[in-house]
């Protein structure tokens, strides 16, 4: 696995790609303030609809395996919130956990998920049983 390559879950992602993608989604996110015809503050997307959800298409498989809970705790956002809003929150724990994980591996060297303890390698059927392993 190359340097910006992680390990997260069962997934190999490039973390720096992944990372630049979605600090570029965000960014297109971003906001300005103006009044409305009534008067009343509102708020626009600075971005055209058309670059954001081409966009939204990577940053969303990324979001996929970087933080995969994110469609199903996500939020179903009301009237009043600003389109794109649960994306917003959603990619900036995506990039947060990327950065996470690349400090962690910085400074503790890189976890490796997929081996078992030695106490549960070496021993009978049961012993792996006992350390959540089926044995075939």
């Amino acid at each position: 696995m190359g340097k910006c390559a992680r390990k997260l879950g069962s997934e190999i992602v490039n973390a720096h790609w992944a990372r630049g993608r979605l600090l570029s989604f965000r960014e297109l996110l971003s906001y300005e303030g103006y009044t409305d015809e009534f008067g009343e503050p509102a708020y626009r997307l600075l971005a055209r609809d058309d670059d954001v959800i081409r966009s939204a298409h990577i940053a969303e498989q990324i979001m996929d395996r970087v933080v995969p809970s994110w469609r199903s705790v996500a939020s179903t956002p009301s009237i009043h919130d600003l389109p794109w809003a649960v994306h917003r929150v959603w990619v900036e724990r995506a990039i947060a956990q990327l950065e996470a994980e690349e400090e962690l591996a910085e400074n503790m060297g890189p976890r490796d998920q997929s081996s078992l303890p030695e106490r549960c390698i070496s021993g009978s059927g049961t012993a792996l049983r006992r350390c959540g392993r089926a044995v075939t």
